[in-house]
């Protein structure tokens, strides 16, 4: 279903084999026993955080 899925909404066989890879990664991380909050958050957060900490360096002069 995931397949069809994937494919059905951007109509390119790259995206199914990102999604491929992407669950390979998380498969390999739950069996190496990382924990997969901080990548997650890191994810989900890194842009955000990276913005900020462009903003904070140009305003301290580096």
């Amino acid at each position: 279903m995931a397949f069809i899925q994937v494919f059905s909404i951007h109509g390119s066989i790259l995206s199914i084999l990102l999604m491929l890879a992407i669950g390979v990664f998380g498969y390999l991380l739950r069996k190496l026993q990382y924990s997969l909050t901080p990548f997650l958050l890191s994810f989900v957060l890194g842009e955000l955080m990276e913005e900020n900490l462009r903003r904070a360096l140009a305003i301290s002069g580096g």
